[in-house]
């Protein structure tokens, strides 16, 4: 039976493996997104195209992740793989993966706003949707009708694994937070402050130096965590598969 330790150990192993290619993926795709938002956001807020700049980047950010995303997951099912295949390779499944997430995404929000425990029970259901499609090429329905049937029959187990990752994906994010949180200026309450946070940004004015590395480490942090919440999802997907 596959256990969370299993699927944990695994993931950590791959990413051990693949290294030097994931981490590039992430660092272009993840890691360099996030720093120019920050340089944008800190040197052009509140100026003339601030918002059309900050939208174009975000777009770009999401693109990447889903080549990072699929680059991830073809690194290592195919293995041996450069940054620069790994990009190449993922080309062909971009609109794939976009077509199953809009389709995705709107049943979810009517199984959510019908009731909300459905929602819930076909979010599990569908949760490895997105690796019968790249892994195994299969169209949309397909995907949906296969990721059902494998979790068909494990439903609290891969919500129980899923629910202890997220746990600790939360508690690691609190932690890092702390620095960034004790500095935060108290201003953030009254009008002024309520502007300026809609800058996300903004609380590394009042501190440049420190500011700066802790969203520096925020955002290694967080591309590492998207990695490996990708390798998890694999090996998750790669034991259950063995189960059948």
């Amino acid at each position: 039976m596959t256990s969370f330790g299993e699927v944990f150990g695994n993931s950590i192993n791959d990413f051990k493996d693949n290294f030097r290619t994931l981490f590039s993926l992430g660092f272009i795709g993840m890691f360099i997104p996030a720093l120019l938002l920050l340089i944008v956001s800190l040197s052009m807020f509140g100026r003339s195209g601030y918002w059309l700049v900050f939208g174009l980047l975000t777009l770009v950010s999401i693109v990447l992740s889903i080549y990072v995303s699929v680059g991830t997951l073809l690194t290592v099912h195919r293995g041996n793989m450069s940054v620069g295949d790994a990009f190449r390779e993922a080309s062909p499944y971009f609109w794939k993966v976009v077509a199953l997430s809009i389709v995705l995404a709107l049943l979810l929000l009517v199984l959510f706003i019908l009731l909300i425990i459905p929602g819930i029970i076909f979010m599990i259901y569908w949760m490895f949707a997105s690796l019968f499609l790249i892994i195994e090429n299969k169209r949309i329905g397909e995907c949906l009708d296969a990721s059902k049937q494998l979790v068909k029959g494990r439903w609290w187990r891969v919500f129980g694994c899923y629910l202890l990752l997220m746990i600790i994906v939360i508690v690691v994010s609190l932690i890092t937070t702390i620095p960034r949180t004790m500095m935060t200026s108290d201003s953030a309450f009254d009008d002024v402050g309520l502007l300026a946070n809609m800058n996300p940004y903004s609380w590394v004015s009042d501190n440049p130096l420190w500011g700066s590395i802790i969203s520096i480490i925020e955002m290694l942090l967080n591309m590492f965590i998207g990695l490996f919440m990708v390798l998890f999802g694999y090996n998750f997907y790669v034991g259950l598969k063995k189960e059948r």
